[in-house]
């Protein structure tokens, strides 16, 4: 796996400039005072980046190349996961501690609440990208998955939206289920979004490596 990794870490670094541009636009959000935007902003471009990675193997045969390499099907779509949350790590802490330094300096200031939700919700939102991604990117390549992605999400946005509005015809008052959230303190927030996020990737990874047995290359 190790290898695989200093390949994927290669592959990113080609891409230095984007990575830098990214990061001093993140930056540049906290450093304003939007921590949110910052935090959410770095988790979708840099998801999008380790998800890259299996669009460069993909491409010229490069699966087929890879797998002639003692590399196992298995430790590849582990790898992914592995470089994933490797990277949600490693922004995580840079943003945490940029933050830090910027309310240390006095140029912005940060409630504990301000910058929890930020954290939790850069946690939620990487999560959900990669876990909801990789399978299909894996399991139909570069750009079939995009195709099948956008179509799936484009299914889920139409049922999200009948089922409100259902809710709405019929009558049925969700305010309730939305007020638990916002009386929820942060013990059982964090229980609650530690719990989704092993659901989501346990899911993902398992889809991931059924869809990678059947590939062929």
């Amino acid at each position: 796996m190790k290898g695989l990794l200093l390949k994927d870490w290669k592959l990113i670094r080609s891409q230095k400039t984007f990575v830098i541009i990214i990061a001093i636009i993140a930056c540049y959000s906290i450093l304003a005072g939007n921590i949110q935007f910052g935090m959410t902003y770095a988790a979708i471009i840099f998801s999008m980046l380790v998800i890259s990675t299996v669009n460069f193997d993909d491409q010229d045969n490069g699966m087929g190349f890879i797998f002639t390499f003692p590399i196992s099907r298995k430790t590849y779509v582990l790898e992914k996961y592995v470089l994933g949350w490797l990277s949600m790590a490693a922004v995580l802490i840079t943003g945490s501690l940029l933050a830090a330094f910027i309310m240390v300096a006095g140029r912005a200031s940060y409630e504990p609440r301000e910058w929890f939700s930020a954290g939790l919700g850069y946690l939620l939102t990487s999560s959900v990208l990669l876990s909801a991604t990789l399978p299909f990117q894996i399991r139909f390549g570069a750009e079939k998955g995009r195709l099948v992605l956008a179509t799936v999400f484009i299914c889920i946005g139409v049922a999200a939206y009948v089922v409100l509005q259902s809710l709405k015809e019929f009558e049925v008052d969700i305010s309730s289920i939305t007020d638990l959230f916002s009386y929820a303190g942060v013990k059982e927030m964090v229980i609650g979004c530690v719990v989704l996020i092993v659901v989501m990737f346990g899911i993902s990874i398992l889809v991931s490596m059924s869809a990678m047995k059947r590939r062929q290359f």
